[in-house]
């Protein structure tokens, strides 16, 4: 009778062990295939814009997890010139998030990339672009990564920064734009 109670036991306890096994394989199974459709997404947005705006490089802000000083912004997504130095794009990044001259922030990309000032966002860009296409900048009042980061910037370095169109601090969000209802002149404006 023991011997019986036993092999039940070891029967329903290696069902239950082959269960959960069989469910943490479909949650991992079903993670990649969102993972994997989520990243062709962002690859086809970054040729979508790529055509649109071949001058400009897709960035992707996001604020450091460990970020309690600096506030959000209020969209993620930019499209900077290709032409803009790394000063420049810190200069309009600190503007545009309401960041006082006196105050140091760090973007970090990659975590781990330090770039001169007087690179073009080009450069960075050709460097250190995800494999989906877009630039990662993660945003940070103090360097919470330990790693070495892209700018430490304490005073603004330009006041007014334009886009090659000649456009200061232009903006569009480019995933919403009805390009049938767009004129030549509003083509090119995109956050700067």
């Amino acid at each position: 009778m023991f011997i019986i109670i036993f092999i039940i036991i070891v029967v329903v306890v290696t069902i239950i062990i082959i269960a959960t096994i069989i469910t943490i394989i479909i949650i991992v199974v079903v993670i990649i295939i969102i993972l994997i459709i989520f990243s062709e997404e962002r690859v086809q947005e970054v040729k979508d814009i790529e055509e649109k705006y071949p001058n400009k490089i897709p960035v992707i802000f996001e604020k450091s997890v460990k970020e309690k000083v600096l506030p959000n912004l209020d969209k993620s997504k930019f499209l900077l010139p290709q032409d803009m130095t790394v000063a420049q794009f810190t200069a309009v990044f600190r503007e545009r998030i309401g960041i006082p001259p006196e105050h140091a922030f760090f973007l970090i990309v990659n975590k781990t990339t330090v770039v001169s000032m007087e690179k073009s966002l080009k450069e960075l860009y050709d460097k250190q672009k995800d494999d989906d296409g877009f630039l990662y900048v993660t945003y940070a009042s103090q360097n919470a990564f330990g790693g070495d980061v892209v700018a430490a910037v304490a005073v603004a370095d330009d006041d007014d920064v334009d886009d090659e169109d000649g456009d200061e601090n232009c903006e569009n969000d480019y995933g919403d734009d009805d390009d049938e209802n767009k004129n030549e002149d509003e083509s090119d404006d995109v956050e700067c």
